[in-house]
């Protein structure tokens, strides 16, 4: 327990720091939660404002195994689940909490509700870019009707985009597109604005007199702060090209590649789905020669 207090009091420190998040060497999965195992003293820093893939990663867990979430923790950290959950109670409650033996860390299901929301709006964004209404009007009312009642005392914000309350009542004469909008929107403030600060920065020895970051005691709001920036369209995502994996990764306005556009390689190689479509396409054409 007390190692828990210290990992909170080192976040509430590393906020000095703009955006920047503790990530330990080992995570596990105990009793439902994704909890830390501090194995030694090693341990590494996220800067979120330096990762837009966020949203999209995250979005990747909507139907994974549980190894694939610990493959995210490892490198992204915990959400936040249990500081949300903390600053949501009284004080009575936090001196119990404390006190008890509860897990420390995210809940699973409550992990795996938000990627879900977040696939889903970042799929629904798709068909709004490209002016799909029918395709909108389906993918609401197939979300809605797969939409659960909201669980009870189980935190800040945690089934956010799952429950009714996020869907708003519309003229029956309404675009579908209108009704999407404010869910995206409704959704996403609901996210980010309780949780949010903006503040300017003195950087020193840099360049740049003054710039401007989010502070958040938690990681999960800067996801959905950058998922915000996908809905105003100051990033954008491109789909990997290999046929076996459509990763979404944010497209760099500053670089020229290929048609064909892959995950991102490790520095100074190709990118492995790059290889794998290659490798495939040439058996493809052995198979045709013969």
């Amino acid at each position: 327990r007390q190692y828990y207090r210290q990992e909170f009091s080192m976040r509430e420190e590393l906020q000095d720091s703009p955006q920047v998040f503790p990530i330990e060497d080992v995570y596990r999965i105990k009793n439902g939660y994704v909890v830390a195992s501090r194995s030694n003293d090693k341990m590494s820093f996220l800067q979120p404002s330096e990762h837009s893939e966020l949203p999209a990663r995250l979005s990747d867990l909507h139907n994974c195994k549980e190894e694939n979430i610990i493959d995210f923790t490892s490198e992204y950290g915990l959400l936040g689940y249990t500081e949300m959950y903390v600053d949501s109670i009284s004080a009575t409650q936090k001196r119990n909490f404390y006190n008890s033996h509860h897990e420390w860390g995210d809940r699973v299901d409550w992990l795996m509700s938000h990627s879900a929301c977040i696939n889903r709006i970042i799929n629904l964004l798709e068909l709004l870019r490209v002016g799909d209404s029918s395709g909108v009007s389906d993918f609401l009312k197939e979300w809605k009707s797969e939409t659960p009642t909201q669980l009870k005392d189980l935190g800040v914000s945690y089934l956010a985009g799952v429950s009714s309350k996020f869907f708003r009542v519309t003229p029956p004469d309404s675009k579908p597109s209108t009704e999407a909008w404010q869910t995206i929107t409704n959704i996403i403030n609901s996210n980010t604005t309780p949780y949010i600060s903006e503040v300017l920065y003195y950087p020193e020895n840099q360049s740049d007199p003054l710039f401007r970051s989010y502070k958040s005691k938690t990681l999960l709001p800067l996801i959905y702060r950058h998922l915000g920036d996908l809905a105003l369209g100051l990033i954008q995502y491109y789909k990997c090209s290999y046929r076996k994996c459509s990763k979404r990764w944010t497209v760099n306005s500053d670089g020229r590649g290929p048609r064909n556009r892959y995950c991102p390689p490790k520095i100074g190689k190709e990118s492995l789905c790059s290889k794998k479509e290659r490798y495939e396409r040439g058996k493809e054409k052995k198979v045709l020669i013969k």
